[in-house]
């Protein structure tokens, strides 16, 4: 069955409390909501680097789900959850067991960031932020999920709770999609890294490679997709992009952890998806940048042994940055002359995107 449950199905699941060692006295909250539902439906297909299954924390006063942080010492968001769609930044995993059955809750994609009730290792009050924090395994760090008897299940949906538990209230963030126009098709451009500008980022049998550079290859042009930039920042407030493949029309999505494979998956323009989103560094070497995961900066684009060479065929993974040579990029558009055949969708000149804000 997969662990597939449904939020709206008759009985509605059992909730839980979810409070830290630090002060089992406040229980995790939102809007005086403190039952979660830990919603399980992905967990045979998602796991972490250490193999542990996924799930998402769904509250159920309000259908918002925990959505990671830009990074750590930020606070972690809430969205509404969507139980269609397999969204890896609203997905965690528990840690083996630290300290009398409390446990660490991570990012599925970075175990090395963990739920932390912020200042908590001094003391958890009402009204403490709960943030995404480097794991020292602190007692505002490790956390335990206790089912709720029935009788304290809210019904319905959407009333208030009743356990006597006080919140911890973590700060919120609005996310709102954008609207897109575009002209007319976008250009594509090359990537390539400083370790050998020979090989461009490329698609073959259904991963993510370098290959010998030839502009007619249509699995070597990319699009910069920049519609949700001007509301996705990373925490040095650099504009969040995706990488879409324009043979495929896949984009480039962040692997579960460093040294692990990125990911291909269908582009949807409609969804705000994290676990798709990239930044670029600064200037590091000759205009080359780190192109590093939007909540993340630290675990960035890197051309697997590409330290010692690149060939055709090397693999692309996530890897802690150092900015070396293959893990420092270029982004260059190919000329008008370069475009692939239009059978594969090639784009036949420049356009701007615009995005606007819809109405709220």
């Amino acid at each position: 069955m997969e662990g597939h449950h449904h939020l709206d199905q008759h009985p509605q699941p059992p909730t839980v409390k979810i409070f830290c060692h630090a002060n089992e006295g406040y229980c995790l909250s939102i809007r005086d909501g403190q039952h979660w539902i830990k919603d399980t439906r992905h967990s045979t297909k998602v796991k972490d680097v250490e193999g542990r299954s996924a799930f998402s924390l769904v509250n159920k006063a309000t259908g918002e789900a925990i959505k990671h942080s830009l990074g750590d010492k930020h606070p972690v968001r809430l969205v509404l959850f969507d139980p269609h769609n397999l969204d890896e930044s609203v997905l965690w995993t528990e840690s083996g067991n630290v300290r009398n059955g409390f446990r660490c809750i991570r990012m599925v994609n970075n175990i090395s960031l963990t739920l932390d009730a912020l200042g908590g290792h001094v003391e958890v009050n009402d009204g403490t932020s709960v943030v995404n924090w480097p794991c020292w395994n602190g007692d505002n760090q490790i956390w335990k999920m206790v089912p709720y008897g029935y009788d304290a299940i809210p019904n319905p949906i959407h009333s208030a709770p009743t356990s006597v538990c006080t919140p911890c209230v973590p700060v919120v963030f609005g996310h709102h999609l954008c609207s897109l126009t575009v002209s007319s098709q976008p250009q594509t451009v090359k990537i390539f890294c400083r370790a050998n500008e020979r090989y461009c980022l490329s698609i073959r049998d259904g991963k993510v490679i370098l290959a010998s550079a030839n502009p007619h290859d249509p699995f070597q042009h990319w699009i910069k997709e920049m519609r949700h930039s001007t509301k996705v920042k990373d925490v040095e407030d650099r504009p969040a992009f995706a990488l879409v493949n324009k043979a495929t029309g896949e984009v480039i999505k962040q692997s579960l952890g460093d040294t692990h494979p990125v990911h291909l998956v269908p582009f949807n323009p409609h969804d705000l998806d994290e676990s798709m989103l990239w930044t670029e560094s600064s200037d590091v070497r000759d205009g080359f940048k780190c192109i590093r995961m939007v909540n993340n900066i630290t675990s960035t684009l890197d051309a697997l042994g590409g330290n010692v060479e690149v060939h055709d065929g090397t693999s692309v993974v996530n890897w802690q940055c150092w900015n070396g040579d293959n893990q420092i990029w270029k982004m260059v558009p190919y000329d008008d002359e370069a475009i692939p055949n239009p059978t594969y969708g090639a784009p036949t000149s420049c356009c701007t995107i615009h995005a606007a804000l819809c109405r709220l």
